[in-house]
Protein backbone atom coordinates (compact mmCIF):
# COMPACT_ATOMS: atom_id res chain seq x y z
CA UNK A 1 0.00 0.00 0.00
CA UNK A 2 3.13 2.34 0.93
CA UNK A 3 4.21 1.60 -2.59
CA UNK A 4 0.87 3.15 -4.23
CA UNK A 5 0.84 5.60 -1.80
CA UNK A 6 4.56 6.71 -3.18
CA UNK A 7 4.02 6.34 -6.94
CA UNK A 8 0.89 8.41 -6.28
CA UNK A 9 2.92 10.93 -5.25
CA UNK A 10 6.17 10.70 -7.53
CA UNK A 11 3.90 10.77 -10.80
CA UNK A 12 1.33 13.41 -9.65
CA UNK A 13 -1.54 10.60 -10.24
CA UNK A 14 -5.09 12.00 -10.12
CA UNK A 15 -7.23 11.20 -7.54
CA UNK A 16 -9.51 9.08 -9.35
CA UNK A 17 -6.06 6.83 -10.37
CA UNK A 18 -4.72 6.49 -6.91
CA UNK A 19 -8.07 5.95 -5.67
CA UNK A 20 -8.65 2.74 -8.03
CA UNK A 21 -5.00 1.61 -7.79
CA UNK A 22 -5.86 1.63 -4.02
CA UNK A 23 -9.19 -0.59 -4.46
CA UNK A 24 -7.43 -2.59 -6.77
CA UNK A 25 -4.76 -3.75 -4.56
CA UNK A 26 -7.55 -4.38 -1.72
CA UNK A 27 -9.25 -6.37 -3.93
CA UNK A 28 -6.86 -8.59 -4.53
CA UNK A 29 -5.57 -9.06 -1.14
CA UNK A 30 -9.20 -9.91 0.00
CA UNK A 31 -8.68 -12.65 -3.02
CA UNK A 32 -6.06 -13.66 -1.81
CA UNK A 33 -6.83 -14.03 1.99
CA UNK A 34 -10.21 -15.73 0.44
CA UNK A 35 -8.64 -18.77 -1.14
CA UNK A 36 -5.98 -18.85 1.96
CA UNK A 37 -9.42 -19.16 3.95
CA UNK A 38 -10.73 -21.81 1.79
CA UNK A 39 -7.85 -23.83 1.83
CA UNK A 40 -7.00 -24.04 5.57
CA UNK A 41 -11.02 -24.98 5.95
CA UNK A 42 -10.69 -27.87 3.34
CA UNK A 43 -7.70 -29.49 4.67
CA UNK A 44 -6.34 -30.32 1.55
CA UNK A 45 -2.44 -31.88 1.84
CA UNK A 46 -0.25 -29.18 0.23
CA UNK A 47 0.45 -30.43 -3.66
CA UNK A 48 -3.40 -31.15 -4.03
CA UNK A 49 -4.94 -29.69 -7.17
CA UNK A 50 -7.43 -30.31 -9.73
CA UNK A 51 -4.50 -30.69 -12.03
CA UNK A 52 -3.08 -33.95 -9.83
CA UNK A 53 -6.86 -35.32 -9.22
CA UNK A 54 -7.07 -38.91 -10.41
CA UNK A 55 -10.23 -38.21 -12.36
CA UNK A 56 -10.13 -41.72 -13.49
CA UNK A 57 -10.99 -43.44 -10.14
CA UNK A 58 -14.33 -41.55 -9.95
CA UNK A 59 -15.60 -42.03 -13.67
CA UNK A 60 -19.02 -39.98 -12.79
CA UNK A 61 -17.04 -36.85 -12.63
CA UNK A 62 -15.92 -35.67 -15.76
CA UNK A 63 -12.59 -33.45 -15.91
CA UNK A 64 -13.61 -31.48 -18.70
CA UNK A 65 -16.84 -30.34 -16.87
CA UNK A 66 -14.66 -29.31 -13.66
CA UNK A 67 -12.30 -28.06 -15.67
CA UNK A 68 -15.22 -25.85 -17.30
CA UNK A 69 -16.75 -24.47 -14.05
CA UNK A 70 -13.13 -23.71 -12.68
CA UNK A 71 -12.24 -21.34 -16.23
CA UNK A 72 -16.00 -19.90 -16.06
CA UNK A 73 -15.85 -18.82 -12.40
CA UNK A 74 -15.13 -15.00 -11.84
CA UNK A 75 -12.03 -14.33 -10.21
CA UNK A 76 -10.47 -16.99 -10.95
CA UNK A 77 -6.99 -15.47 -12.54
CA UNK A 78 -5.01 -18.63 -12.72
CA UNK A 79 -7.86 -21.09 -14.22
CA UNK A 80 -7.11 -23.91 -15.82
CA UNK A 81 -8.10 -24.57 -19.33
CA UNK A 82 -9.86 -27.55 -20.78
CA UNK A 83 -8.04 -31.03 -20.89
CA UNK A 84 -9.69 -31.58 -24.54
CA UNK A 85 -8.91 -28.56 -26.10
CA UNK A 86 -6.89 -25.95 -24.36
CA UNK A 87 -9.85 -23.12 -24.58
CA UNK A 88 -12.22 -22.83 -22.09
CA UNK A 89 -15.20 -21.91 -24.43
CA UNK A 90 -14.84 -25.42 -25.88
CA UNK A 91 -15.05 -27.17 -22.68
CA UNK A 92 -18.00 -24.94 -21.90
CA UNK A 93 -19.54 -26.45 -24.83
CA UNK A 94 -18.41 -29.89 -24.28
CA UNK A 95 -20.15 -29.46 -20.47
CA UNK A 96 -23.63 -28.64 -21.80
CA UNK A 97 -23.98 -31.81 -24.33
CA UNK A 98 -26.25 -34.17 -22.56
CA UNK A 99 -25.02 -36.92 -21.10
CA UNK A 100 -24.97 -40.36 -23.24
CA UNK A 101 -25.35 -42.58 -20.42
CA UNK A 102 -28.98 -43.47 -19.74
Amino acid sequence: MAAICRDADKEGWPAARFLAAIVEHELAERDRRRIERHLAEGKLLPGKTLETFAFETVPMISKAQVMAIVAATPGSAKAPTSCCSGRPAEARAISRQPSASP
